[in-house]
């Protein structure tokens, strides 16, 4: 932990860009500019950040689709990028800072902005900052934290 931060180590999530005929119908209504897809979530990117902040989700819109959750994203005024998550089928309607999102949105927004450092914001009603590192096939993902609970585990 440096500078109030604390910092965790991940596998970076590769994702790869949908063709036009993969995509599900309901979600080429929402007008993406790239639609992309892991293992595990979809990751719609949008032409503004605005339009992810006012991004209104349709839960019948992700639930059924053939991923755990929707990532919706856009390149950011104040910061790289930001984004919304949603995972209804997981009982989470958004969630408020989604830590495995960021470890497919860090190497994409990377990629695009021909940077290794980003920094990523995620517009939920909590909301959150995620400073983002990527490296090869790791991404470190810091933010602030606060000591809640401090214990040993033994094996």
């Amino acid at each position: 932990m440096n500078d109030g931060l604390i910092t965790l180590d991940f596998p970076s999530i590769p994702s790869s860009p949908m063709a036009p005929k993969d995509v599900p119908a309901r979600v080429k209504g929402l007008h993406p500019i790239e639609t992309l897809s892991s293992k595990q979530d979809l990751m719609v990117v949008l032409p503004s950040e605005d339009l992810v902040r006012e991004f209104k989700v349709d839960p019948s819109l992700v639930c059924g689709l053939a991923f755990r959750g929707l990532i919706v994203t856009a390149q950011g005024t104040k910061s790289d990028f930001v984004s919304r998550c949603f995972y209804p089928e997981l009982q989470v309607d958004e969630d408020p800072v989604t830590g495995s999102a960021h470890c497919q949105l860090a190497p994409y927004w990377g990629r695009k902005l021909g940077k290794e450092k980003l920094v990523g914001r995620q517009l939920s009603q909590r909301g959150g900052t995620v400073y983002c590192e990527v490296k090869q096939d790791r991404v470190f993902l810091s933010g602030k934290t606060v000591k809640y609970l401090q214990g040993t585990i033994v094996i």
